[in-house]
């Protein structure tokens, strides 16, 4: 998702990428945090997750714990804005 949504910088559909998956009902993360996001992929997750923020809902799986999930984001600040707005509402199962 995050390298479809950047491949748009290359050819200006950038935001028409980005809009396809902030616009859907439910957006659902597959096996979430296999690796750490680059700082390019962190700032476009952020972007996503932001503009979902309390305006559609996000299904995500992952092998990682959520006390884990803070280690996947370099940056503490966006780290911090990303998890306060994934877990607001969140309900784990």
């Amino acid at each position: 998702m995050l390298e479809f949504i950047y491949s748009g910088k290359a050819d200006a559909t950038y935001q028409k990428k980005l809009d396809s998956f902030i616009k859907p009902d439910l957006l659902i993360l597959d096996d979430w945090g296999m690796t750490p996001f680059s700082d390019i992929m962190l700032n476009i997750l952020n972007e996503v997750i932001s503009e979902r923020y309390e305006n559609g809902s996000i299904i995500s799986t992952s092998n990682r714990p959520f006390a884990k999930w803070g280690e996947l984001f370099g940056e503490p600040v966006i780290s911090s804005a990303l998890l306060d707005r994934i877990f607001h509402n969140a309900h784990e199962e």
